[in-house]
């Protein structure tokens, strides 16, 4: 799909890789996100859960408007 998109878009097109998008009005996303961020604090931990790209909806929102405006975002790399 992502090849189909960049054959017929081309420069237009802009992916993001986000993981895990939460926000309080989602509240079992929200909560499932707070207890992924305390568990990734934990040494051996950090690791496996920065892979998951746990991220508000309000900083993936950011990260939009910063593609939009033409800047680069952390979201466009895959991990």
């Amino acid at each position: 799909m992502e090849q189909i998109l960049r054959e017929k878009l081309g420069q237009r097109t802009v992916l993001l890789y986000p993981g895990l998008i939460y926000d309080k009005d989602r509240y079992s996303n929200w909560l499932l996100a707070q207890v992924l961020l305390k568990l990734g604090k934990i040494p051996g931990l950090q690791q496996p859960i920065n892979t998951w790209r746990i991220i508000s909806r309000q900083m993936f929102s950011r990260q939009i408007r910063q593609v939009l405006l033409g800047e680069s975002s952390y979201l466009e790399t895959r991990i």
